[in-house]
């Protein structure tokens, strides 16, 4: 009976999403690095690229960028423009690891203190010099009330300037995640930042900024111009001008790029779409994927009915058909979730990716696909008849969203379970997750704040935007406690277990899957730095790294 159904909810979920075929574009790598045995590398290595000064390279991205000011942009899209042009204190390179950036050094004085100390030859696009004043009221700016990053920065306290080039950062509480998140605090000019006021960050305000290239202008619809600043304090990038444009559409920006009209298509964690892969390689252009860290997941608000059942909660984690959703949304580029971590997460942590593997399949397990069982546990809950509840997906942003839960809710009505998927722009699905308005049920993408086991997990347990579930128990806030100050990687490992053995006992969320990400360009260029999950959100300026390949 469980084949029968599945494969009619594949069927109607394949007539939405055509998968491509063709020959494979998976590339090799000189360092198969693959924690978790999904065949894909943790990153793809830096290409070799040539000391060629050119004109121009154009890049395209999917998705608008509404603004600039990184106080006010969560759209990877608009974070792509923003690490182009703005640096952190510390970054994260394409390999999840800690790096400096306009930090000269920083120092974790003790578990809510850290001493950063900035370098002294960075200048803004203005030619004035960095201070650590700016650099302080860029962080209080990211963590302010008026941000809508805030959340990120809840452990956050305060940023002290303690000399010309010193600065010094205190937390609330212990925080393993916080140099991590500090990345997301690039750092503006207070000066032109105050006297710009509402309109910093507009295509009329503008920014300004200490990266490699400066904003010459853009548009919220059609991209944004990048200019080569020659007062750069590191390497200069390749090109002259840069030109970031947007695309709305898929295929047009694949178009795009098999016609020449630009030289490169996205950059993690934007991706290509995963099941269409081949369909993107060709003679002329190279497609890269390396693992995603970005979980899919169910969230449900356990305050309210029906999902403060437990017994609810687990029928509904029994008709999500995993591997069923990869096969119609990411084809050989995605994995299932066993729960909300992921091996590259723990590579910091653990040495030898078999004994991830070990500690993950040691977690509880989550309650396989399984329509007889959902429909058991519904008859044990308090709505043995079934409930109704309504999903929306911000359907033209992200159609593999509407695909996922058609998948989930033609399952759901095999037992009872009716859920409306409601397709709405993307304006009124953000909205959907305003503090004191939390969806019964939602699904939701999550990139980690930190390559750390809890790394995905943490900002929807404390409170933020992002706790959607309001689920917390004496139990899961001791053990992140535990975590948060642990010394030693056996601690960390241990706290990190317990944590997720609740949440996959308890289902406030319920892990589904990860997508791979892949980015395409044409063979005439290389990145010559690593790439992967990190490269936007960890501020890397990966636009610099793009150059014409050697030989």
């Amino acid at each position: 009976m469980k084949q029968t159904r599945r494969s009619r909810m594949l069927c109607a979920a394949a007539a939405a999403l055509v998968l491509a075929a063709g020959c494979s574009s998976r590339p090799a790598t000189e360092e198969p690095v693959d924690a978790g045995g999904s065949g894909v590398p943790l990153f793809v290595p830096a290409g070799a690229g040539s000391d060629e000064q050119i004109d121009l390279v154009t890049w395209g991205i999917l998705g608008g960028v509404p603004s600039v000011d990184p106080a006010r942009s969560t759209a990877v899209s608009a974070l792509a423009v923003i690490a182009t042009i703005l640096e952190p204190l510390v970054k994260v390179n394409g390999r999840g690891e800690l790096e400096p950036s306009l930090a000269e050094s920083y120092e974790q004085v003790d578990p809510t203190t850290i001493d950063i100390t900035i370098r002294g030859d960075v200048t803004f696009w203005d030619g004035s010099p960095l201070t650590a004043e700016d650099a302080a009221y860029s962080i209080e700016r990211m963590a302010g009330p008026g941000s809508v990053n805030a959340g990120l920065f809840g452990a956050f306290e305060s940023a002290e300037v303690t000399g010309d080039r010193t600065l010094r950062i205190t937390l609330k509480e212990p925080s393993r995640d916080f140099l991590y998140v500090l990345c997301r605090a690039v750092v503006v000019q207070k000066a032109f930042t105050e006297a710009a006021g509402e309109g910093f960050g507009s295509s009329a305000g503008g920014v300004m900024g200490t990266g490699a290239y400066r904003l010459d202008s853009y548009s919220p619809e059609t991209g944004a111009t990048l200019v080569r600043y020659d007062g750069y304090w590191g390497e200069a990038p390749s090109a002259e001008t840069f030109e970031i444009k947007v695309f709305n559409d898929a295929q047009a920006l694949r178009l795009a790029l098999q016609t020449g009209e630009i030289d490169g298509a996205n950059m993690p964690p934007l991706t290509i779409p995963p099941a269409e892969a081949d369909s993107w390689a060709g003679p002329d252009v190279t497609v890269a994927f390396s693992q995603g860290t970005g979980t899919w997941y169910l969230a449900m608000d356990t305050q309210q009915p029906p999902f403060d059942d437990l017994h609810v909660r687990r029928a509904l984690a029994s008709i999500v058909d995993r591997e069923g959703i990869i096969q119609v949304t990411d084809g050989e580029y995605g994995d299932p979730m066993t729960a909300l971590t992921l091996p590259p997460l723990w590579t910091g942590f653990v040495d030898d990716p078999a004994e991830i593997d070990a500690i993950l399949a040691g977690l509880s397990p989550l309650p396989p696909y399984d329509l007889d069982a959902a429909a058991e546990e519904l008859a044990q809950s308090a709505y043995p008849d079934g409930f109704s509840t309504t999903v929306v997906v911000p359907h033209e942003a992200n159609p593999n969203m509407t695909t996922v839960m058609e998948v989930i809710s033609e399952a759901g009505r095999e037992v009872g379970i009716d859920i409306e998927v409601k397709r709405v722009s993307l304006a009124e699905w953000s909205a959907t997750g305003t503090p004191g308005q939390n969806p019964p049920l939602s699904l939701s993408g999550q990139s980690p704040t930190a390559a750390t086991p809890l790394g995905s997990v943490l900002q929807l347990l404390r409170p933020s935007p992002s706790r959607w579930t309001n689920y917390n128990t004496p139990s899961i806030d001791e053990a992140i406690d535990r975590y948060q100050v642990a010394e030693s990687n056996d601690e960390i490992i241990a706290a990190a277990e317990d944590v997720l053995n609740e949440l996959n006992e308890q289902l406030p969320l319920i892990p589904i899957k990860v997508n791979h990400i892949g980015f395409a360009y044409r063979n005439e260029f290389v990145v010559a730095e690593d790439v992967g999950q990190w490269t936007i959100p960890g501020s890397n300026n990966w636009a610099a790294a793009i150059k014409p390949a050697a030989g």
